[in-house]
């Protein structure tokens, strides 16, 4: 069965950075480290909701303006208006992971923002067993700092990951303190969450991001499920 890492982060928090750099070191090249020598050779999936909230933007601007749950913004960006397709592009999210969880051999990265990371508005869209082979790294950056960062990679995209999201958005559904990674822990266990701030040096970061990743083995092996069954009760 795949495992699943979870990134999870306010948008310019380096989520899609992290992605990228794991795929590098599966490939054997890039950022590699000898903690991650057990995944060279894996197969590696990335899914991100954002893919799937742009086709949903694409469709909804040929609606009248009244209908749609989007606006534009900015550098070919969108605002989302309607939190109700938040929860719908999660469950395509989830039907993505569905299809590769019984891969052997397969990491599946898994990247998307939200302001509250509950089970309420986030874990009940995906199913128990996915929950039970994940591993959660949450990526801390102060909203200043994230603002700064998507205006630099919207002014000069070097990925096509390289979103745009407005300054409106960031303050007004982003910019409360966070608590998500005391959350995430209750939720999943100490063992399986990690929370690592990333407002400095990369290289620093990214040694961090890749002490988590080398013992994601072990932490397979000694998985609890009770831990979510405990969240889906709630």
């Amino acid at each position: 069965m795949a495992e699943i890492l979870f990134i999870l982060g306010r948008p310019g928090s380096g989520k899609s950075l992290t992605a990228r750099c794991i795929k590098e070191a599966t490939a054997g090249f890039g950022y590699r480290v000898p903690g991650l020598a057990y995944l060279e050779g894996w197969s590696v999936s990335h899914v991100t909701d954002y893919d799937f909230l742009q086709r949903m933007f694409r469709a909804d601007m040929k609606k009248e303006e009244a209908l749609r749950r989007f606006r534009p913004t900015s550098f070919g960006g969108f605002d989302v208006l309607d939190l109700r397709v938040l929860p719908l592009a999660l469950r395509q999210v989830s039907a993505f992971i569905a299809e590769r969880l019984p891969e052997e051999r397969t990491l599946i990265l898994v990247e998307f923002a939200r302001r509250d990371y509950s089970y309420q508005e986030v874990w009940r869209n995906f199913r128990k067993d996915m929950l039970d082979h994940a591993s959660f790294l949450y990526l801390e950056a102060d909203i200043e700092t994230c603002m700064r960062r998507i205006e630099q990679r919207a002014r000069n995209p070097l990925c096509l990951d390289d979103q745009y999201v407005s300054r409106e958005i960031m303050v007004g559904y982003y910019g409360s303190p966070s608590g998500e990674p005391a959350n995430l822990r209750g939720c999943f266990g100490q063992e399986r969450v990690v929370a690592i701030e990333n407002a400095g040096s990369w290289r620093k970061t990214w040694m961090r991001i890749s002490q988590f990743l080398s013992k994601i083995p072990a932490r397979t092996l000694a998985a609890q499920p009770q831990t979510v069954e405990l969240v889906l009760a709630r």
